[in-house]
């Protein structure tokens, strides 16, 4: 009697042993699974980033050659309101620019003026947001999960880096 009731226990802990294994894994699969989301999210977000910037540059340097090729130029943008859909306003900021046409950038504050002008908000407001170095005509504006948006003001080229 007791060696069978001490099987029935043996039994009744490798079961709840099992159990506690299967849930565990399925747990860790599940937060791996949700991990992943989260980078992808983020990646999507940084490549939009990356296609407003673009989209920016082209029309701040086709107006820099329109306008014959000013040091500084005025230019409005639409920034649509973050409260409602569909309203917004017209944003009008000053650029000095470079002898090829392109935002010029001169220090890590210089990169923040620009990241705002640019998208119409600020770096630190971003949830995101790690980092903002300047070195050599170069801004990069890294993201918490390895992303980075590198702005090239010599080439008016913004690139997205995997860290």
């Amino acid at each position: 009697m007791n060696q069978q009731k001490l099987l029935d226990d043996n039994r009744k802990r490798f079961v709840q042993l099992v159990s506690f294994s299967i849930v565990l894994l399925l747990t860790l699969l599940l937060l791996r699974s949700f991990i992943r989301t989260i980078d992808q999210a983020e990646q999507q977000l940084v490549e939009e980033y990356q296609q407003i910037w673009v989209s920016r540059l082209a029309q701040v340097h086709g107006l820099w050659l329109a306008r014959f090729r000013p040091t500084q130029l005025t230019v409005n943008f639409w920034q649509e309101s973050e409260r409602s859909e569909g309203t917004g306003s017209i944003h009008s900021i000053t650029l000095q620019m470079n002898q090829a046409g392109w935002p010029k950038v001169n220090s890590s504050q210089d990169c923040l003026l620009l990241w705002r002008d640019m998208m119409g908000l600020d770096w630190l407001q971003q949830p995101s947001a790690a980092l903002v170095e300047y070195t050599q005509q170069e801004c990069q504006f890294t993201f918490k999960h390895s992303l980075a948006l590198v702005y090239r003001a010599q080439q008016g080229q913004v690139l997205l880096q995997v860290q």
